[in-house]
């Protein structure tokens, strides 16, 4: 197993997703020289779209 693995959806791959395929999706921030964080949610292709396997929320807390 590695850390990155396929399939992967980028501007450099043309492949589709097939139904099956699972996927994490990490959209991320990075201010330079202040922090850097990612939220990441793993989650199947289905016939109907993305199936989330995480079942926590997703809102913003400030604090």
């Amino acid at each position: 197993v590695e850390v990155h693995e396929l399939p992967v959806l980028n501007a450099r791959n043309d492949k589709p997703l097939a139904i099956g395929n699972v996927v994490t999706v990490e959209p991320g921030i990075y201010l330079p020289g202040e922090f850097g964080m990612r939220l990441e949610d793993c989650g199947v292709i289905t016939a109907v779209g993305y199936e989330v396997f995480s079942e926590i929320g997703h809102d913003m807390v400030v604090i």
